[in-house]
């Protein structure tokens, strides 16, 4: 999938390890599993839907458009660029910690528990955990017991002697800010805490991507990219592994994983949207019988005149100003001084997006 298109309604494979075999040792081998380590300590930029860079700028087909809209997207092609520095994300400390006790189960199997018998905290509130640096091993393989006796009661998960481990990432759920049930008080607490305010007329996109750290343990003679291109999204988007996304409550209320802000474009916006969202974001975008209230086109066609240009945009450069209080050219709606060249409009055809990642971790057996 290229950066720009509409995401998948599927989960998809970001990033992967090399597959792991039990001739590569334990979980203390750590020449052996370097491959792992450097995967843990790796940056992505997510999400993976979100355009780097982009000249060319088109509307939804699945809603209609004003005239004065298309005219006005047409001549900002190749005249505006909008650029964005997607969110920048790596693997928390204890799921770190997790996944390479997992890894070593999925290999070699786990010796005997060295915690002593009892109830275990869900290892993902942990979040600040640190382990002596003679015990590093041990601590993984305490989380990965305590992981699979949360998720795995039955004792169905035996080790394989084969294991991958891959990020995925799940269809998101784009809605106007207070629109989804998604939104809790603790989400929406992170958002105005970590992002930066904005203009009172401007209303907050909010995209919520779910992400899976996943061990897929599989049989020497059955590994294969398509394993994990194929088969692991179809498990995990049937519910099929060990837990289940979402069916499994944190013991405590876990912060994003990330939290960004990107110009996205709208067919990305709208293609993930329901229809309730859908509707509303017709209607403040001018395309259900209102007047637009989001890109005011009125403010662009300045850039329209000959011998203008407009050059880069990014999501800092939009949202922050504040509208001069007056009215411009008898057109209802904030008025445009000449010293704002942007800064209070979204650029047209794209959205101002709340970018929130959550991450589980997850075990698949095939």
């Amino acid at each position: 999938m290229l950066p720009g298109s509409p995401p998948r309604p599927e989960w998809r494979c970001v990033a992967t390890t090399p597959w792991l075999t039990a001739a590569a040792g334990a979980v203390g081998g750590r020449a052996a599993l370097r491959p792992l380590g450097a995967f843990l300590g790796a940056t992505w930029r997510l999400p993976s839907w979100v355009p780097t860079s982009s000249a060319r700028h088109t509307l939804s087909p699945l809603l209609p458009r004003s005239s004065e809209l298309a005219r006005v997207v047409r001549a900002l092609h190749g005249r505006m660029v909008v650029v964005n520095l997607s969110p920048v994300a790596q693997c928390p400390r204890a799921d770190a910690a997790l996944v390479r006790g997992l890894v070593g189960a999925a290999i070699d199997g786990l010796p005997p528990s060295p915690w002593p018998a009892g109830p275990w905290p869900d290892p993902r509130a942990r979040g600040s955990a640190t382990w002596p640096r003679d015990s590093r091993t041990a601590y993984a393989q305490v989380l990965a017991h305590a992981w699979l006796r949360a998720h795995d009661p039955d004792r169905a998960f035996r080790s394989t002697g084969t294991a991958a481990v891959a990020l995925y990432e799940g269809p998101p759920s784009i809605s106007m800010f207070g629109d989804g049930a998604e939104h809790t008080a603790d989400v929406r607490a992170e958002i105005v805490r970590r992002l930066p305010a904005r203009a009172l007329d401007l209303p907050r996109v909010v995209a919520t991507v779910p992400y899976q750290l996943v061990v897929v343990a599989a049989r020497g003679d059955a590994t294969s990219g398509r394993l994990l291109e194929r088969d692991v999204p179809a498990v995990l988007a049937a519910g099929r592994a060990l837990a289940t996304p979402g069916s499994v409550a944190p013991a405590a209320p876990s912060p994003p994983w990330f939290l960004g802000t990107a110009l996205v474009p709208d067919p990305v916006v709208v293609a993930a949207m329901d229809g309730a969202s859908r509707l509303g974001w017709a209607a403040r975008t001018g395309r259900a019988g209102h007047r637009d209230a989001y890109w005011h086109p009125e403010a662009w066609a300045r850039f329209l005149e000959p011998g203008r240009t407009l050059g880069c945009v990014t999501a800092a450069t939009v949202g922050r100003s504040a509208p001069s209080g007056r009215r411009s050219d008898g057109v209802l709606g904030p008025g445009y001084d000449r010293v704002v060249e942007r800064g209070l409009c979204v650029p047209p055809a794209y959205a101002l997006v709340d970018c929130i990642g959550t991450l589980g971790v997850n075990v698949v057996r095939l």
